[in-house]
């Protein structure tokens, strides 16, 4: 007799077969899980057709989202389907272990980051790391290790009331030394390390520039005769006031009864120095006549005529005006005080003057603290080279020469005093700074001293 399973067996089995069929009937979804995108509009059902995607959850499992569609874990198309520091092998498909050097396109690169000039850069912000110009992109320059828009390629770019140029694609100042017409502003051009200004004529020709100011042409614009002496092209000739002038006459050229007239460089009928005149007369440096008159030849009320050196001296008013270890006194005159003067001199009471000593040290310890003993010469000497205005010296070299300074027969280091108000402002006086040397450039200019000869000024004669 044939048997049947029984009532609970049945049950059991019918459950079973439903939950196998709800099983199979499944979209694949849940209410954490994106729908998968129906591709081909089949209703999901198999196909050979990739699966459309914008993120991984929207792909089925052990799948990615990669260049929009859905493959297997591992593929790519572009370094940027693969993490960092992996690579994308593009005849497997497969992401590698390996690091991105060079770019050809942005699919050379990892996920944010944009392929400039064959290096991978970050994407987004204004400014680009560079460490050259050929990091940056066209139309930028690298600056501050930042790529940065251009902003000139020429110095006409840059011309406006600031003096700039153009460097790197930006306007900056000018360097201190020139190499070419690049380095200066416009309305300059360079001349042996120095910009210096031409004029907005435009020439073939000197012929072509009448400004006498620019008479030379030199790339199609007119220019300064001369900057430097080396400007001038004539055997002999200097540059004096941007002019090639040939230097005319010496003071100690000229014959006796003569003078040199530097305004002209001509040596003319007169006297130079007292000793071409004839006792008690003396030579008036002005006038350049004998007569009797104090060497100065008149000073302006302002100065007292100093004998020993025939110069006018600005007159003191305290003894803040005068040199260390000098006095003021009531007359105006600066004078040294016994015991008061610099290292290696002693106060000659009968002139006024602090006067050289003959010896002044054996050794270290006579001398102030930083000075040296010369034990050939017996003289503290001071440190070369930092002297100055007004300190104590002994030659040349002990002053501060980069200051225009130097030392003068009264032993202090001197410098010119260029357009005092006080006085003219035209003239300035020469490096020497020395009357004596032909001082005053202006024709018919008389040089006064200050203070003992710590600076010169020149100006108009007194009537």
């Amino acid at each position: 007799m044939k048997r049947f399973p029984s009532l609970p067996v049945i049950s059991c089995i019918a459950f079973i077969l439903a939950v196998s069929v709800a099983s199979c009937s499944s979209d694949n979804t849940s209410p954490d899980r994106p729908p998968v995108v129906d591709a081909d509009g089949d209703g999901g059902q198999p196909s050979d057709g990739p699966i459309l995607c914008q993120t991984d959850d929207q792909c089925p499992d052990g799948q990615t989202c990669q260049s929009g569609v859905c493959v297997d874990a591992g593929q790519c198309e572009c370094n940027y389907d693969c993490q960092k520091g992996q690579i994308c092998n593009r005849a497997t498909h497969r992401c590698e272990q390996g690091a991105a050097a060079n770019c050809v396109d942005d699919c050379d690169c990892y996920s944010g980051e944009t392929c400039v000039q064959g290096k991978c850069r970050q994407s987004g912000g204004d400014e680009i790391p560079c460490q050259g110009d050929g990091d940056c992109p066209s139309g930028q320059t690298c600056q501050n290790e930042k790529c940065v828009p251009t902003n000139c390629t020429t110095r006409e770019d840059c011309a406006g009331a600031t003096c700039l140029v153009c460097d790197n694609g930006q306007c900056v100042a000018p360097p201190p030394v020139c190499q070419g017409v690049d380095d200066c502003c416009v309305g300059y051009y360079c001349n042996f390390g120095t910009c210096v200004p031409e004029s907005t004529d435009e020439c073939l020709s000197d012929n072509d520039c009448t400004d006498p100011d620019f008479p030379r042409c030199v790339d199609g614009k007119c220019i300064q005769e001369c900057v430097n002496d080396i400007d001038c092209p004539n055997p002999g000739e200097v540059c004096q006031d941007n002019h090639c002038i040939t230097p005319g006459c010496q003071p100690e050229n000229c014959p006796q009864g003569q003078w040199c007239d530097t305004g002209d460089g001509q040596c003319k009928p007169g006297c130079d120095e007292n000793a071409d005149c004839t006792p008690p007369e003396t030579c008036n440096y002005v006038t350049h006549q004998c007569g009797q008159t104090d060497c100065c030849g008149g000073c302006p009320s302002t100065h007292y005529c100093d004998t020993l050196t025939c110069q006018c001296v600005e007159k003191c008013s305290s003894n803040l005006d005068c040199p260390t270890g000098y006095e003021c006194k009531p007359d105006g005159t600066c004078w040294c005080t016994t015991g008061s003067c610099p290292p290696n001199t002693h106060c000659n009471t009968s002139t006024g003057q602090c006067e050289q000593d003959t010896a002044s040290c054996t050794g270290p310890g006579d001398c102030p603290t930083g000075w040296t003993c010369n034990t050939m010469t017996g003289q503290c000497e001071p440190p070369s080279g930092l002297g100055q205005e007004g300190d104590f010296c002994l030659q040349d070299s002990q002053c501060d020469q980069n200051a225009g300074l130097l030392c003068d027969s009264s032993i202090f280091c001197i410098g010119c005093a260029f357009n005092d108000p006080n006085f003219n402002p035209t003239f300035t006086c020469r490096y020497e700074c020395s009357c004596l040397l032909g001082g005053c450039q202006g024709a018919g200019q008389q040089c006064l001293y200050r203070h003992l000869g710590l600076k010169c000024l020149c100006v108009e004669p007194t009537p």
